[in-house]
């Protein structure tokens, strides 16, 4: 009985963990329709992202990230978000509740070391954001995405913060 009650509580740690380490996560891009048309976001904001670990894994792979800190600046318009530099002006929608999920196709490719002994058939990459402006959830991820791993790749935490 004891083993089973200290099972249950294991349980519960990690299903607690699991939902904890997804805060901050977008499952997909916001649609125009759900966007924020009240203005509650627009404005600029700053992204500060973190070190990130420097070696990730992802399936079998072993990807060398290096240091992702970095600070850059979105701005939010009428809903619409999109990196401050970007002259394409990629953009994105912001939910009613402060959610996004911003894509960037970046132009290089990921390519494997020449030691894997491995190729990656598909290594168009994205740079993604996501995550939510709203009150004290102001944080989600930095991704660099790799196409072959359903645009997974080197990911770090991003906190948002208005300017």
């Amino acid at each position: 009985m004891q083993q089973y009650r200290i099972f249950k509580l294991l349980c519960l740690v990690t299903i607690a963990s699991l939902l904890v380490g997804c805060s901050g996560r977008v499952l997909q891009t916001i649609d125009e329709s759900e966007r924020d048309t009240a203005g509650v976001y627009n404005g600029e904001w700053f992204v500060k992202v973190t070190k990130g670990a420097p070696v990730q894994h992802i399936d079998n792979w072993i990807f060398t990230c290096g240091d992702m800190s970095r600070v850059l600046k979105i701005v939010v318009e009428d809903g619409s978000v999109y990196i401050a530099e970007d002259k394409n002006k990629n953009k994105a929608y912001v939910s009613r509740d402060g959610k996004f999920k911003l894509k960037v196709r970046l132009s290089q490719m990921a390519e494997a070391s020449a030691g894997s002994g491995s190729a990656i058939v598909d290594g168009k990459r994205t740079f993604i954001l996501q995550g939510s402006l709203k009150d004290k959830k102001r944080k989600g991820y930095v991704t660099y995405g790799v196409a072959q791993f359903g645009n997974n790749g080197c990911t770090a935490k991003a906190h948002y913060l208005p300017i």
